[in-house]
């Protein structure tokens, strides 16, 4: 998972009991040519780096095929038990699969980075990226929702210790390279947003009570490239993503009652548009110059947004929107003119990219926090319960297989090389044929 994350009921918005002073985290102006800082990343077809894939849409595109059954014995190549508690998305690089795991209270924090091998699951190390106080938490929400990033020599990790928001870099054999904090933070249930890489930096949305903030950092040093205010005080919790838009590199954000496109480049604010939600959680999917965002809490809604407008679009830019049974944790998926959808109670829906209309639905009737994850013209999708699906893409409804693990799942599946790598609350698992 994507970093995960929970944000439902009344937000508290009153005093931080027990918030230290705030430590000052100055603007900074973006100066010309920061993007060629650094080598161009590269990975192979076979590389997940971060949350939802290099592409950042939850699309596989190796075209071997995965399993589409699978329990405790069936189509299992191994299985790695997981200490403490993280819903984060393993990511993958070369041979390795790396994720994160919080072990205690949240006045009593430890955070680990664990590197597993990829082949055999076996771990292979195993490191202490924060000690101290942690944060409160939702009761659904843990220590470790935020997804590591790898930029190909180096992994991030988010943590926090309920004033404070914080990010350390290692090597890839844990070792750290920087570690430093980034912005004062704070909000009612736990950090969720994940780094996002982009040409030399690492770039983190940071929205909470203390205020709100853009920033990107040299990912080699910490250094920071640009830091913005982007707006007053508003919380939300997705984790950003970066599409080009009419040439132009932008950042979409969701949350906070407005969905918005800043500049890659400086961090400017490009337009905004009022909705989906108070409370967001998801990342938008993104077709050509459309975005899809959806939220929340308290509304619920989908929106359909032309991404190339400036300023307040919300009058002419939206395309579509969907009723009140559109989703608020996990994050939409977009692919051949489709856009698929679940809510949290377990409704999928698939709608007509362009048009919003309903092809089909299908109620399971489950919790879901985990997103749906594409692969070969099937999707694949697992509840809270430990039940996973395996749904036929397309405008018209097909069978639909489900399998089961004893233990629920949160984070969002992966598929590498025709395997299937799954993190439930105890494990991670590989399948394979």
């Amino acid at each position: 998972m994507r970093r995960f994350f929970l944000a439902l009921g009344v937000m508290v918005l009153g005093s931080l009991a027990g918030f230290s002073q705030e430590d000052v985290f100055p603007l900074v102006a973006a100066k010309a040519g920061w993007q060629q800082a650094l080598p161009e990343m590269k990975f192979s077809e076979t590389d997940w780096p971060w949350w939802r894939g290099q592409l950042r849409d939850n699309v596989v595109r190796t075209k071997k095929d995965a399993p589409t059954e699978w329990s405790e014995t069936k189509n299992l190549l191994w299985r790695t038990p997981i200490s403490g508690a993280g819903h984060s998305t393993p990511i993958f690089f070369k041979d390795r699969v790396y994720l994160t795991t919080g072990e205690g209270t949240p006045s009593a924090t430890k955070l680990f980075l664990i590197a597993l091998d990829k082949k055999t699951g076996q771990q292979v190390w195993k490191v202490e990226i924060y000690s101290g106080t942690g944060s409160k938490l939702h009761k659904d929400n843990n220590l470790a929702s935020s997804t590591v990033a790898c930029d190909g020599e180096r992994l991030f990790v988010t943590y926090e210790d309920g004033a404070k928001l914080g990010m350390s870099a290692t090597d890839l054999n844990g070792k750290v390279v920087w570690k430093k904090w980034i912005a004062n933070y704070f909000c009612a249930w736990g950090i969720s947003t994940s780094p996002v890489l982009y040409k030399s930096a690492l770039i983190m949305a940071i929205e909470g009570q203390p205020g709100c903030w853009m920033l990107a950092l040299n990912r080699a040093t910490g250094d920071v490239l640009w830091r913005r205010e982007i707006r007053k005080v508003k919380q939300s919790y997705c984790t950003p993503m970066i599409a080009t838009i009419k040439g132009k590199d932008q950042i979409l954000q969701v949350g906070g009652e407005t969905t918005r496109g800043y500049s890659a480049e400086t961090g400017d604010l490009i337009w905004e548009c009022n909705g989906p939600a108070t409370f967001c959680v998801a990342t938008p999917a993104v077709n050509g110059d459309m975005i899809y965002s959806t939220g929340g809490y308290p509304q619920r809604e989908m929106l359909a947004i032309r991404a190339d407008g400036t300023g307040d679009v919300t009058a002419s830019h939206v395309v579509w929107k969907t009723d009140v049974k559109a989703g608020y944790v996990p994050s939409p998926l977009y692919n051949d003119g489709i856009v698929y959808a679940v809510s949290d109670s377990g409704l999928f829906r698939a709608y007509d990219a362009l048009t919003g209309k309903i092809l089909w639905d299908h109620n399971f009737d489950a919790p879901f926090y985990s997103s749906p994850l594409l692969a070969n013209g099937k999707i694949y999708l697992f509840d809270r319960k430990g039940k996973g699906h395996v749904i036929p893409a397309g405008r018209e409804k097909g069978t639909i297989l489900t399998s089961e693990l004893p233990v629920g799942v949160c984070a969002t599946p992966v598929i590498i090389d025709g395997k299937l790598y799954v993190r439930t609350f105890t494990a991670v698992y590989c399948f394979g044929t």
